[in-house]
Parts: structure tokens; sequence; C-alpha cells
């Protein structure tokens, strides 16, 4: 559960919401299949899940010598840098993929937590701040949904 102002928000509620947008994105983009850096993304993310991360960082590197702007290659190999110990190399990355893709509510709290640990405070509140307003902004979409009789119908249906 989520509290803000009052409303309380179900994970059901914030899912709800992506599965909106990602409807509204749908709408507005044709239909294409899975393109290879997806298909990277994803084989890398498997070895990642297993614990082999020296094969998602190879995976990872590959991705990036063919699109260097993949915001989300560049915040999976700054989470495997930072692991393996190198948190100021994980800090470029993850700060490259923000410069992308600067509305990622992820990486705005990927970045913050490696900074709290590298004892850099100031810095890291920032990141994490600048999360949060990311993710407060779904959260006044979400309360925007609460208004339209949809929202009640599909959630209805969704928690059954």
């Amino acid at each position: 559960m989520i509290y803000n102002n009052n409303l309380v928000y179900s994970l059901v509620d914030i899912n709800f919401a992506v599965y909106l947008c990602k409807l509204l994105m749908a709408q507005h983009t044709p239909n294409i299949p899975r393109t290879m850096q997806g298909e990277l993304l994803a084989i890398g993310a498997k070895y990642q899940k297993a614990g082999q991360t020296q094969q998602a960082k190879i995976i990872y590197n590959k991705l990036l010598k063919f699109d260097p702007t993949c915001a989300p290659a560049r915040h999976r190999l700054g989470i495997i840098l930072f692991l393996k110990g190198d948190p100021i190399g994980a800090i470029k990355l993850i700060d490259s993929a923000i410069v992308l893709q600067p509305d990622n509510t992820i990486y705005y709290m990927s970045l913050g937590k490696i900074l709290q640990i590298q004892n850099r405070a100031e810095e890291a509140n920032a990141a994490l701040r600048k999360g949060m307003i990311n993710f407060l902004n779904i959260t006044q979409i979400i309360a925007i949904l609460h208004s339209a009789p949809e929202y009640y119908s599909v959630l209805t249906i969704l928690r059954t």
C-alpha cells in the first residue's frame, strides 16, 4: 500500500495505471515485433537473474556497442559494476541512463542508493527526491483515473 494525501493506492492500482499507459502507448505506436534491442535486454536480464553477471555484462556491452543510447542497458550494466565493486563506473553509467531517460524512477532510486552507500548523502537525497517526484506523478495519474467510471469496472475485473 502507498499512502499519499490521505489516499491509499494498492499495487493493483499502480499495475492498472501502468497497464493503461501501455494501452495508450500501443494506440500511438505501430505493432512491431520485438526488436534486437529487446531480445538482448531479455537475454541479459535472464543471465543477471541467474547470477551469471559476467555473461549479462557481455550482452549489455554488445548492446551498447550496437546502440549507445540504450538506457536500460546502461542502468543494468551500472548495477553489475556496483555489485562487482566499481561504484564510480556504476554511477557514471546510471547517470548516463538518466540523461537518456530522465523520467525513469528506477534509475534515480538506483543512483540514490549507490550514492547513499558511498556516503554521498546530499547527492543521494537529490537523486532519491527526483525519483520520488516521478513516482508521485504516477500516483497523481492514479487519482485522476479514480474519477473515471471505466477505472472501477476494469479494476473490479482485475480483482476477481
